[in-house]
């Protein structure tokens, strides 16, 4: 292999997302939510190659861990810039899983806070939440992979080489780190461990044509999980709730942002 193929085998390996590590290396989020992959901008395989090239950048500019921050990544991989900051549009995937993680920690649904937790917590190595990818690669569909180009893979073999191996690292962490709760969402139920009392679901995707892909549904999940916990359990959430609304209250005034719903 290249140089450059070897750096994008270490990267579809090793890079699973956004979100907090503790100093033992632990994915220190209490919720989880876990996608198929990274979605990509373009489809031809030229173009699909230097935007895996530009990942791959990013991801090793912030230090090459399973997990990193989402706006320090962004701050190298410019496509992600526009969803981030105190007032972004509202992208169509993360505004759906805010509404969940909102029914999960009692926080009301409002839109500007949505706005706002995406722009400035979503994915961060100081938030609440994990974004997980059970593929690191890419693209729209994993029939648009083109593994051979990227770093000399053999499309099907090495399709369910990365897939499987991905996935067993996944339930590893699952088992060591045991975060209150696991959400996959889209394609079929991966079946998540449930380690030392975690809740796991899985849901549609974000972007289906579906009655449960709805805001509310969302929500109502995320909900009915938060149900499901100790009363010791929730009075954490409570805690990292109180976090979070001061934190929005200290950046409104700071970006004169709208205020939530009393």
């Amino acid at each position: 292999m290249s140089e450059s193929q070897l750096l994008r085998l270490e990267y579809a390996e090793r890079f699973f997302g956004f979100g907090p590590i503790d100093n033992e290396g632990c994915w220190s989020a209490p919720i989880w939510l876990i996608g198929i992959e990274h979605g990509s901008p373009v489809t031809y395989p030229e173009g699909a190659r230097l935007d895996l090239d530009a990942r791959v950048r990013a991801w090793r500019a912030c230090g090459a861990t399973e997990l990193t921050d989402l706006a320090e990544y962004s701050a190298s991989y410019v496509c992600a810039q526009r969803w981030l900051g105190p007032s972004p549009n509202i992208q169509a995937t993360y505004g759906k899983l805010i509404h969940l993680v909102f029914g999960f920690f009692g926080i009301e649904q409002d839109q500007d806070l949505i706005r706002w937790y995406q722009g400035m917590r979503l994915g961060r190595t100081h938030g609440e939440v994990a974004i997980i990818e059970r593929s690191a690669l890419p693209s729209r569909s994993i029939r648009e992979w083109h593994l051979h180009e990227w770093f000399g893979g053999r499309d099907e073999e090495d399709c369910k080489r990365l897939l499987g191996g991905r996935a067993e690292r996944i339930r590893e962490r699952i088992e060591a780190c045991s975060p209150l709760a696991v959400i996959s969402y889209g394609g079929e139920d991966p079946k998540w461990p449930q380690a030392s009392g975690s809740v796991v679901r899985h849901v549609c995707s974000p972007t289906a044509r579906l009655p449960e892909a709805s805001n509310e549904g969302f929500a109502g999940v995320g909900e009915g999980i938060r149900q499901e916990l100790s009363s010791e359990k929730r009075a954490r959430l409570d805690h990292m709730k109180r976090e979070i609304l001061e934190d929005w209250r200290v950046d409104r005034c700071r970006f004169h942002l709208e205020s939530p719903r009393p």
